[in-house]
Protein backbone atom coordinates (compact mmCIF):
# COMPACT_ATOMS: atom_id res chain seq x y z
CA UNK A 1 0.00 0.00 0.00
CA UNK A 2 1.55 3.10 -0.77
CA UNK A 3 1.94 5.79 1.46
CA UNK A 4 -0.55 8.23 0.01
CA UNK A 5 -3.58 5.70 0.11
CA UNK A 6 -3.21 5.88 4.09
CA UNK A 7 -5.93 8.38 5.77
CA UNK A 8 -5.56 9.59 8.83
CA UNK A 9 -7.08 12.37 11.31
CA UNK A 10 -6.47 15.95 10.47
CA UNK A 11 -5.14 17.38 13.94
CA UNK A 12 -1.94 14.39 13.13
CA UNK A 13 -2.06 13.53 9.66
CA UNK A 14 1.34 14.58 8.91
CA UNK A 15 3.14 13.52 11.82
CA UNK A 16 1.39 9.79 11.31
CA UNK A 17 2.02 9.87 7.39
CA UNK A 18 5.56 10.40 8.70
CA UNK A 19 5.75 7.79 11.21
CA UNK A 20 3.95 5.32 10.17
CA UNK A 21 3.60 4.56 6.65
CA UNK A 22 6.69 4.13 5.93
CA UNK A 23 6.78 1.20 8.79
CA UNK A 24 3.63 -0.20 6.90
CA UNK A 25 4.72 -0.29 3.19
CA UNK A 26 4.68 -4.08 2.28
CA UNK A 27 2.23 -4.55 4.84
CA UNK A 28 -0.80 -3.47 2.94
CA UNK A 29 -3.04 -5.72 5.07
CA UNK A 30 -1.38 -3.88 8.22
CA UNK A 31 -1.86 -0.44 6.82
CA UNK A 32 -5.67 -1.76 5.97
CA UNK A 33 -6.75 -2.48 9.60
CA UNK A 34 -5.51 0.29 10.84
CA UNK A 35 -7.01 2.70 8.49
CA UNK A 36 -10.50 1.12 9.57
CA UNK A 37 -9.78 1.08 13.32
CA UNK A 38 -8.50 4.75 13.16
CA UNK A 39 -11.98 5.50 11.18
CA UNK A 40 -14.06 3.53 13.77
CA UNK A 41 -12.82 4.73 16.74
CA UNK A 42 -13.08 8.45 15.26
CA UNK A 43 -16.43 7.99 15.24
CA UNK A 44 -17.18 6.24 18.33
CA UNK A 45 -18.41 8.60 20.85
CA UNK A 46 -17.03 8.34 24.31
CA UNK A 47 -13.28 8.17 22.43
CA UNK A 48 -11.30 11.25 23.28
CA UNK A 49 -7.43 9.67 22.40
CA UNK A 50 -6.33 6.73 20.58
CA UNK A 51 -2.74 5.42 20.70
CA UNK A 52 -0.25 2.90 18.30
CA UNK A 53 1.91 0.83 20.77
CA UNK A 54 4.31 -2.31 20.27
CA UNK A 55 6.57 -3.32 17.19
CA UNK A 56 4.71 -1.10 14.44
CA UNK A 57 5.02 2.58 16.94
CA UNK A 58 8.66 1.12 17.55
CA UNK A 59 9.69 0.65 14.01
CA UNK A 60 10.28 -2.95 13.20
CA UNK A 61 6.91 -4.31 12.11
CA UNK A 62 6.74 -7.38 10.27
CA UNK A 63 3.94 -9.75 8.55
CA UNK A 64 2.86 -11.29 12.20
CA UNK A 65 3.03 -7.94 14.02
CA UNK A 66 0.00 -7.23 15.72
CA UNK A 67 -1.41 -3.71 15.45
CA UNK A 68 -1.83 -2.69 19.15
CA UNK A 69 -3.68 0.27 20.26
CA UNK A 70 -4.85 2.20 23.44
CA UNK A 71 -8.34 3.84 23.39
CA UNK A 72 -8.72 5.98 25.67
CA UNK A 73 -12.41 6.90 26.82
CA UNK A 74 -14.22 9.32 28.94
CA UNK A 75 -15.01 8.36 32.12
CA UNK A 76 -18.96 7.92 31.24
CA UNK A 77 -17.72 5.93 27.81
CA UNK A 78 -15.66 3.59 29.33
CA UNK A 79 -18.43 1.13 30.01
CA UNK A 80 -20.55 1.82 26.67
CA UNK A 81 -17.70 1.48 24.57
CA UNK A 82 -16.16 -1.98 26.19
CA UNK A 83 -19.76 -3.17 25.39
CA UNK A 84 -19.83 -2.22 21.59
CA UNK A 85 -16.00 -4.18 21.31
CA UNK A 86 -17.56 -6.58 18.94
CA UNK A 87 -19.23 -4.50 16.59
CA UNK A 88 -16.27 -2.15 16.46
CA UNK A 89 -14.46 -5.41 15.22
CA UNK A 90 -17.01 -6.41 12.79
CA UNK A 91 -16.56 -2.37 11.45
CA UNK A 92 -12.63 -3.36 11.14
CA UNK A 93 -12.71 -6.25 8.87
CA UNK A 94 -14.44 -10.00 9.03
CA UNK A 95 -13.73 -11.41 12.19
CA UNK A 96 -11.94 -14.70 12.37
CA UNK A 97 -11.22 -15.60 16.16
CA UNK A 98 -11.73 -13.43 19.06
CA UNK A 99 -10.93 -13.19 23.05
CA UNK A 100 -11.48 -10.92 25.52
CA UNK A 101 -7.66 -10.87 27.96
CA UNK A 102 -8.92 -10.48 31.08
CA UNK A 103 -5.80 -11.50 32.07
CA UNK A 104 -3.14 -8.68 30.41
CA UNK A 105 -6.37 -5.69 32.04
CA UNK A 106 -10.01 -6.30 32.06
CA UNK A 107 -10.73 -4.04 28.99
CA UNK A 108 -8.33 -5.38 26.68
CA UNK A 109 -9.29 -7.47 23.58
CA UNK A 110 -7.98 -9.23 20.56
CA UNK A 111 -9.15 -10.30 17.19
CA UNK A 112 -8.15 -11.86 14.33
CA UNK A 113 -9.17 -10.75 10.59
CA UNK A 114 -9.72 -12.81 7.67
CA UNK A 115 -6.30 -11.46 6.19
CA UNK A 116 -4.03 -12.13 9.12
CA UNK A 117 -3.70 -9.63 10.67
CA UNK A 118 -4.33 -9.41 15.21
CA UNK A 119 -5.38 -6.33 16.26
CA UNK A 120 -5.25 -6.00 19.80
CA UNK A 121 -6.77 -3.49 21.37
CA UNK A 122 -6.97 -1.75 25.16
CA UNK A 123 -9.61 0.39 26.30
CA UNK A 124 -8.53 2.71 29.56
CA UNK A 125 -10.73 5.53 30.88
CA UNK A 126 -8.82 8.80 30.86
CA UNK A 127 -8.32 9.12 34.48
CA UNK A 128 -7.25 5.89 34.92
CA UNK A 129 -4.33 6.24 32.36
CA UNK A 130 -1.32 3.67 33.41
CA UNK A 131 1.88 5.62 33.45
CA UNK A 132 4.38 2.44 32.35
CA UNK A 133 7.66 2.54 30.88
CA UNK A 134 5.72 0.24 27.93
CA UNK A 135 4.08 3.37 26.28
CA UNK A 136 7.13 4.91 26.18
CA UNK A 137 7.28 5.87 21.92
CA UNK A 138 3.27 5.36 21.50
CA UNK A 139 2.27 7.51 19.00
CA UNK A 140 -1.14 9.79 18.93
CA UNK A 141 -2.96 8.98 16.30
CA UNK A 142 -5.86 11.45 17.71
CA UNK A 143 -6.64 13.27 20.61
CA UNK A 144 -5.69 16.85 21.63
CA UNK A 145 -6.76 16.75 25.58
CA UNK A 146 -4.15 18.20 28.48
CA UNK A 147 -4.00 15.23 30.25
CA UNK A 148 -2.80 12.80 27.31
CA UNK A 149 0.17 15.30 26.33
CA UNK A 150 0.70 14.78 30.27
CA UNK A 151 0.41 10.88 30.50
CA UNK A 152 2.76 10.36 27.51
CA UNK A 153 5.23 12.59 28.56
CA UNK A 154 4.79 10.54 32.16
CA UNK A 155 5.44 7.54 30.30
CA UNK A 156 8.18 9.04 28.27
CA UNK A 157 10.25 9.66 32.18
CA UNK A 158 9.36 6.61 33.47
CA UNK A 159 11.63 3.90 34.37
CA UNK A 160 11.01 0.14 34.18
CA UNK A 161 11.99 -1.24 37.91
CA UNK A 162 12.83 -5.12 38.83
CA UNK A 163 10.63 -6.35 41.13
CA UNK A 164 12.53 -8.01 43.75
CA UNK A 165 9.61 -9.37 45.55
CA UNK A 166 8.72 -10.97 42.52
CA UNK A 167 11.85 -12.98 41.50
CA UNK A 168 12.06 -14.09 45.78
CA UNK A 169 8.22 -15.56 44.50
CA UNK A 170 9.45 -17.13 41.48
CA UNK A 171 12.41 -18.58 43.21
CA UNK A 172 10.36 -21.00 45.55
CA UNK A 173 8.56 -21.43 42.87
CA UNK A 174 11.05 -22.99 40.97
CA UNK A 175 12.49 -24.98 43.75
CA UNK A 176 8.79 -26.38 44.29
CA UNK A 177 8.05 -27.37 41.13
CA UNK A 178 11.64 -28.63 40.62
CA UNK A 179 10.61 -31.08 43.32
CA UNK A 180 7.23 -31.59 42.29
CA UNK A 181 8.64 -32.71 38.62
CA UNK A 182 11.33 -34.55 39.62
CA UNK A 183 9.40 -36.92 41.53
CA UNK A 184 6.37 -37.09 38.75
CA UNK A 185 10.00 -38.63 36.73
CA UNK A 186 10.52 -40.83 39.73
CA UNK A 187 6.92 -42.52 39.62
CA UNK A 188 7.15 -42.46 35.63
CA UNK A 189 4.57 -39.61 35.20
CA UNK A 190 6.54 -38.43 32.43
CA UNK A 191 4.16 -36.06 30.56
CA UNK A 192 3.77 -34.15 34.23
CA UNK A 193 6.97 -33.90 34.52
CA UNK A 194 7.38 -32.98 30.83
CA UNK A 195 4.78 -29.97 31.33
CA UNK A 196 6.34 -28.92 34.56
CA UNK A 197 9.65 -28.49 32.48
CA UNK A 198 7.99 -25.43 31.34
CA UNK A 199 7.11 -23.55 34.08
CA UNK A 200 10.63 -23.93 35.61
CA UNK A 201 12.06 -22.87 31.93
CA UNK A 202 9.76 -19.65 32.01
CA UNK A 203 11.29 -19.02 35.81
CA UNK A 204 14.71 -19.06 33.93
CA UNK A 205 14.12 -16.90 31.00
CA UNK A 206 12.59 -14.10 33.56
CA UNK A 207 15.66 -14.41 36.14
CA UNK A 208 18.39 -14.51 33.44
CA UNK A 209 16.47 -10.97 31.77
CA UNK A 210 16.81 -9.94 35.70
CA UNK A 211 20.59 -11.16 35.35
CA UNK A 212 21.10 -8.58 32.14
CA UNK A 213 19.43 -5.34 34.32
CA UNK A 214 16.24 -5.63 32.11
CA UNK A 215 12.94 -6.17 32.91
CA UNK A 216 11.54 -10.09 32.50
CA UNK A 217 9.64 -10.15 29.60
CA UNK A 218 9.02 -13.79 28.78
CA UNK A 219 10.13 -15.35 25.65
CA UNK A 220 9.78 -12.01 23.40
CA UNK A 221 12.53 -11.69 21.10
CA UNK A 222 14.95 -14.35 22.69
CA UNK A 223 16.03 -14.81 18.94
CA UNK A 224 17.84 -11.53 18.15
CA UNK A 225 18.64 -10.28 22.35
CA UNK A 226 20.37 -12.87 23.95
CA UNK A 227 23.36 -14.51 23.08
CA UNK A 228 24.06 -17.48 21.08
CA UNK A 229 25.60 -19.17 24.45
CA UNK A 230 22.26 -18.21 26.61
CA UNK A 231 20.39 -19.73 23.86
CA UNK A 232 22.47 -22.51 24.03
CA UNK A 233 22.14 -22.78 27.44
CA UNK A 234 18.15 -22.55 27.38
CA UNK A 235 18.29 -25.78 24.58
CA UNK A 236 19.75 -28.10 27.18
CA UNK A 237 16.44 -27.34 29.22
CA UNK A 238 14.23 -28.93 26.05
CA UNK A 239 13.79 -32.62 26.57
CA UNK A 240 11.49 -35.82 24.81
CA UNK A 241 8.77 -37.75 26.44
CA UNK A 242 11.37 -40.13 27.68
CA UNK A 243 12.80 -41.27 31.47
CA UNK A 244 16.67 -40.10 30.37
CA UNK A 245 15.95 -37.44 28.43
CA UNK A 246 14.19 -36.05 31.44
CA UNK A 247 16.80 -36.85 33.76
CA UNK A 248 19.15 -34.80 31.97
CA UNK A 249 16.95 -31.96 31.30
CA UNK A 250 16.33 -31.79 34.73
CA UNK A 251 19.64 -31.73 36.09
CA UNK A 252 20.53 -29.05 33.29
CA UNK A 253 17.79 -27.07 34.27
CA UNK A 254 18.77 -27.10 38.32
CA UNK A 255 22.20 -26.18 37.29
CA UNK A 256 21.70 -23.72 35.14
CA UNK A 257 19.04 -22.33 37.32
CA UNK A 258 21.56 -21.80 39.96
CA UNK A 259 24.44 -20.03 37.80
CA UNK A 260 21.91 -17.24 36.91
CA UNK A 261 20.62 -16.92 40.66
CA UNK A 262 23.48 -16.62 41.28
CA UNK A 263 24.24 -13.62 38.92
CA UNK A 264 20.83 -12.06 40.49
CA UNK A 265 22.31 -12.06 43.34
CA UNK A 266 25.77 -10.12 42.68
CA UNK A 267 24.10 -7.80 40.56
CA UNK A 268 21.23 -6.54 43.09
CA UNK A 269 22.53 -8.31 46.68
CA UNK A 270 18.56 -10.65 46.54
CA UNK A 271 18.09 -12.19 49.94
CA UNK A 272 16.04 -14.68 48.76
CA UNK A 273 13.72 -16.63 51.10
CA UNK A 274 15.49 -20.22 50.47
CA UNK A 275 17.79 -20.64 52.36
CA UNK A 276 21.35 -22.87 51.48
CA UNK A 277 19.80 -26.00 53.56
CA UNK A 278 16.54 -25.54 51.28
CA UNK A 279 18.57 -25.98 48.36
CA UNK A 280 20.80 -28.67 49.30
CA UNK A 281 17.21 -30.52 50.43
CA UNK A 282 16.28 -30.25 46.92
CA UNK A 283 19.80 -31.75 45.63
CA UNK A 284 19.33 -34.73 48.12
CA UNK A 285 16.22 -35.39 46.37
CA UNK A 286 17.32 -34.74 42.77
CA UNK A 287 19.75 -37.53 43.44
CA UNK A 288 17.65 -39.85 45.33
CA UNK A 289 14.65 -39.57 42.89
CA UNK A 290 16.76 -39.26 39.96
CA UNK A 291 20.66 -40.47 40.03
CA UNK A 292 21.55 -37.12 39.05
CA UNK A 293 23.39 -33.99 40.27
CA UNK A 294 22.29 -30.33 39.44
CA UNK A 295 24.76 -30.21 36.10
CA UNK A 296 26.93 -26.87 36.88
Amino acid sequence: MSRSSLTFPRVARSAIHRQISERLVGLPFHAGVLEKAIAAFCRRKGVVGLYLSGSVAHGFPDVVSDIDLLVVTSDAGLKGLWDRRKQTEASIGRVRFRLDLKEVMPTSCAAYFDNGVKLHVTYVALSHLPVEAEFRGAVRLFGEHPALIEWASACESEQRLLDVDGLKAQDERFWFWLLQGAAKIGRGELWAAFDTLHVLRTIIVSFTHAARGSVPQGYRRLEVSWDEASLHNLRGTIAQVREGSLRGAYSSIAGLYEAVRREVSARFGVRWRVSRGGIEFVHARLLEWLGEHPQS
